[in-house]
């Protein structure tokens, strides 16, 4: 994620990843689940990162929102 250059593409690979974790998060079996959640984590920490660039903006944190909220619903 810190590799992309604009705040859109960020925006969109975040809400394709926790697509993507919240739809095959229980097929991970025992042995790889640490390092799927340590990926998990990784990415959570990214995505503080990003917000705290954009000095915490509404805008941006109403996206984080809505990403975070999204997960529930599915």
């Amino acid at each position: 994620m810190s590799q992309l250059t604009t705040s859109e593409h960020k925006m969109q690979w975040f809400d394709q990843f926790l697509y993507i974790f919240n739809s095959h998060w229980d097929k991970v079996d025992n042995f790889r689940i640490d390092k799927y959640l340590m990926f998990l984590r990784n990415m959570f920490n990214q995505v503080v990162q990003f917000l705290k660039t954009k000095s915490y903006e509404k805008k941006y944190m109403k996206w984080y929102q809505k990403a975070i909220f999204k997960i529930y619903n599915d």
